[in-house]
């Protein structure tokens, strides 16, 4: 049995769905975030926070000898060892984005001090490490 209501035609959620696919924001989502952007000042230090952390993980890689290229959100490596380095940060709990075509990774903002910490060891770690 199925409780709830329809707030659509099936057919017209389906279309939906396709369109939308798996990354559809959910709706505290949407309100938290039109609150910050109606926010200026929480905006503007949002921006400058992400900003900053970016550039620091930009930092922390090339100091590791990886260089990207990235946005606020985060940093992109394009390395023909794309599949190796996954598995070598999954293996330490680092979850990387592996892109397949062009062969390369996608490191998000790591959240906490700690995270920042793991990460700067798994660099280390990696073989041929300057660490």
């Amino acid at each position: 049995m199925r409780l709830g209501f329809v707030l659509a035609e099936p057919s017209l959620l389906n279309d939906l769905n396709e369109r939308l696919g798996p990354w559809a924001v959910s709706g505290p989502a949407r309100w938290l975030g039109l609150a910050c952007l109606t926010d200026e000042t929480a905006h503007l230090q949002q921006s400058q926070r992400l900003q900053q952390a970016s550039q620091r993980l930009a930092d922390l890689l090339a100091e590791f000898g990886l260089v990207t290229q990235g946005c606020a959100l985060f940093q992109w490596l394009l390395t023909a060892q794309a599949a190796a380095l996954h598995q070598h940060f999954a293996q330490r709990g680092i979850l990387l984005r592996h892109i397949t075509q062009p062969q390369s990774l996608r490191f998000g903002l790591p959240a906490t001090e700690a995270d920042w910490q793991r990460l700067r060891l798994a660099l280390g770690e990696l073989p041929g490490s300057k660490a």
